[in-house]
């Protein structure tokens, strides 16, 4: 403003209080962003470790409820969120498959010892009627029924036992004695057949039960000598390998078709569709239920010629 003679007035206010009020509020402003996105990384971080861990248990409790620890159960820590209710939902899942499970392995080993008592019964009489002179072929024909539905009853117990193994009854068992001794047990059958039967073994000490590692390795044999014909040979290896122990029994037989081979192992499976071959339909069932209750998986493949049945025990 000018007041005369060359005078002017200015008037002028400071700006520092403003100036310092506007980098206040850009400092909290980035202070504020900062520790948002910290808490939300540590949340989010939290989170995701939380869900992950809920996965890894849920893995790890199938994988050992698939193993035969039926009673597996997922926990619950009581915060009533989606994971304890998705937890409650496997937990019952659970529970409902084993009920199933002990009422099917229940009723199965209930019928098959009602059966076996008169049936055995029956084949007394046969045998005291042979003795005091009364053999013709009907008692002998009965006899062979009797000894075959005999047999198939035999196996579905053995089934339904190895069914109902669990993993606390493993102790350690020398795999290559059990191959041994089972050699020793069939080779005069094979000999009856005119088979040729090697062996090639390698020290091998893993946890499981005794009888169901036996009944596997019996189980391979018998069905390697029954299909294999005179002059062929049967080849058992007991090897151990980077990722675990195979055992494998190969034979010079007819051999499986591929398309077959699975439905080879399922239970009261019969290739022969005649049913003129003997046998229940179970040998390669219980093998397979076997090597499944000691984390070990059952394959069939072409030996070319003939078949070879391989037990893998994967390293644990």
């Amino acid at each position: 403003m000018l007041l005369g003679n060359d005078y002017r007035l200015l008037v002028g206010s400071l700006s520092d209080d403003r100036r310092l009020l506007h980098d206040r509020y850009i400092s909290a402003l980035a202070w504020s962003l900062m520790a948002t996105g910290v808490i939300g990384l540590l949340f989010g971080f939290w989170y995701s470790r939380r869900g992950l861990a809920f996965l890894d248990a849920a893995s790890t409790a199938g994988d050992r409820f698939r193993a035969g620890h039926l009673d597996e159960r997922l926990p619950v820590t009581g915060r009533g969120d989606e994971y304890d209710r998705l937890a409650a939902t496997l937990n019952h899942s659970f529970a409902e498959i084993e009920r199933l499970v002990d009422s099917l392995r229940t009723a199965t080993d209930a019928l098959a010892h009602d059966l076996k008592t008169p049936l055995t019964r029956i084949r007394s009489r046969i045998e005291l009627a042979a003795l005091g002179g009364d053999q013709n072929d009907a008692t002998s024909d009965m006899r062979g029924d009797l000894d075959a539905l005999l047999r198939t009853i035999d196996d579905t117990l053995r089934l339904a036992r190895a069914e109902t193994t669990m993993a606390s009854e493993f102790v350690p068992v020398d795999l290559t004695a059990i191959v041994i001794e089972a050699m020793e047990l069939f080779e005069p059958l094979a000999d009856d057949h005119g088979l040729n039967l090697t062996i090639e073994t390698t020290p091998v000490t893993l946890g499981g039960v005794r009888s169901l590692l036996g009944q596997i390795v019996a189980n391979l044999l018998d069905n390697a000598i029954k299909y294999t014909p005179p002059g062929g040979s049967i080849r058992v290896t007991l090897s151990r390998g980077l990722d675990g122990v195979t055992l494998a029994v190969a034979d010079t037989g007819p051999g499986i078709p591929a398309n077959q081979r699975e439905h080879a192992m399922t239970r009261f499976a019969r290739l022969d569709t005649s049913r003129h071959s003997e046998g229940s339909g179970l040998g390669l069932s219980i093998a397979r239920v076997a090597a499944r209750v000691h984390g070990a998986s059952l394959t069939l493949s072409d030996n070319a010629p003939g078949l070879r049945a391989a037990v893998h025990f994967s390293k644990t």
